[in-house]
């Protein structure tokens, strides 16, 4: 493991560091769209725009695009492309945000 501090090495051998590689290889495999979760991240479709956040009327935007999620607790973010208008949607199901979401 390289790191500055000994400590703050995750993987003690290559024993424990391979599940991760394993996973990592898997994803790519899969051809996994990887993504930041910053304001803005790359269009998965066109690779030219940005998704940005459609922060305007959350509840009317679901609506308009044919969602009424069931039940309490959704908590649903859209981002739009500034290219080519490819929607993405997340469902941060009430107050518990992904893991990828928080922010360290």
């Amino acid at each position: 493991c390289v790191v500055r501090r000994e400590e703050n090495c995750i993987f003690k051998d290559a024993e424990m560091f391979l599940p991760e590689i394993d996973q990592i290889t898997s994803k790519i495999e899969e051809n996994a769209s990887l993504i930041e979760p910053t304001p803005k991240f790359p269009c998965r479709i066109c690779g030219v725009g940005n998704y940005v956040t459609m922060e305007n009327g959350i509840e009317d935007t679901a609506k308009n695009l044919g969602l009424n999620p069931a039940g309490q607790g959704h908590s649903l973010n859209f981002y739009c492309c500034d290219n080519c208008g490819n929607v993405q949607i997340f469902d941060f199901q009430g107050s518990n945000i992904p893991p990828l979401w928080k922010e360290d």
